[in-house]
């Protein structure tokens, strides 16, 4: 009897402490399903870039070579900025239009000769001339046949006037490029230039203003590359380099910055265009 009292205790037990692991191993609930009420905004199409930015920054010109007539006479916007450059042994990045170097489009024979004059300046001086467009037409409105008439134009004016070559690098004016024109530029080598620090970020800004806002974006620490415009960049470089130096933000070519980081994002428009 007193087997049989032990053998009874221990078949509990056992049962028991089964029941107990065998619930122990059972997966606990599904969590419950939560369905979005509001649709996902559409990502924008970007070429693939990230990176960790150090403290530098580079220098990029649109618009150039460039010279403003007024009531007070000549301001020769592209040569001082070259002036500039030299005086503190900065290199920077031109992204010049073909128009400015058209016969038919400069009208003073003066002028020209100033234009061809700065652009032997920036090959001699160690600058990067690129191509920004030949009559400033967005890329995303341009076919792929307009687009390499554009570029083989200003290459050919270039060629001509210093026997120098351009670079690969392009940047199309407002920054945005067609699918189709992203295919185009991979496909012929270029590499287009997009910025991070936007010194213009609206129209008919004073250079002192535009000069507000590229010291504001590097109060908050941001860095790498800034996009400026001749006409406006001579009334205020100096005193940006000041500040860049004064700070210990150095400045570094386009090169050395593809080659540490790569190229920034550009956006790629859904706009169609033709492909031909």
């Amino acid at each position: 009897m007193r087997y049989l009292t032990f053998a009874c205790i221990l078949f509990f037990l056992l049962a028991g402490a089964s029941g107990v692991h065998a619930k122990d191993k059972q997966p606990p609930p599904p969590m419950p399903i939560i369905t979005d009420t509001v649709a996902p905004k559409a990502a924008p199409e970007w070429f693939s870039y990230t990176a960790e930015i150090g403290d530098f920054v580079v220098l990029t010109f649109d618009d150039g070579p460039y010279r403003q007539a007024n009531s007070k006479g000549k301001i020769d916007h592209t040569g001082i900025i070259l002036d500039v450059l030299k005086k503190e042994g900065v290199k920077a990045t031109f992204f010049i239009l073909g128009f400015q170097l058209d016969t038919a489009n400069v009208k003073t024979g003066e002028t020209y000769q100033f234009y061809c004059r700065w652009l032997e300046r920036m090959f001699t001086d160690g600058h990067t001339v690129a191509i920004h467009d030949r009559n400033h037409i967005q890329y995303y409105k341009q076919s792929r046949k307009e687009l390499d008439a554009s570029f083989a134009y200003t290459k050919t004016r270039v060629r001509e006037i210093c026997g120098r070559e351009m670079s690969q690098y392009v940047r199309s004016p407002g920054g945005t490029i067609s699918r189709e024109n992203a295919q185009y530029l991979k496909q012929n080598n270029y590499r287009h230039v997009f910025w991070h620090i936007n010194s213009e970020p609206e129209q008919h800004l004073e250079p002192r203003e535009i000069f507000k806002v590229i010291i504001g974006e590097l109060n908050k620490g941001n860095r790498g590359i800034i996009m400026m415009h001749d006409r406006n960049a001579s009334a205020y470089l100096e005193e940006l380099l000041r500040y860049l130096k004064a700070n210990k933000i150095k400045v570094i070519t386009l090169e050395e910055w593809e080659q540490r980081y790569g190229l920034p994002n550009t956006p790629v428009t859904s706009q169609k265009v033709r492909f031909e």
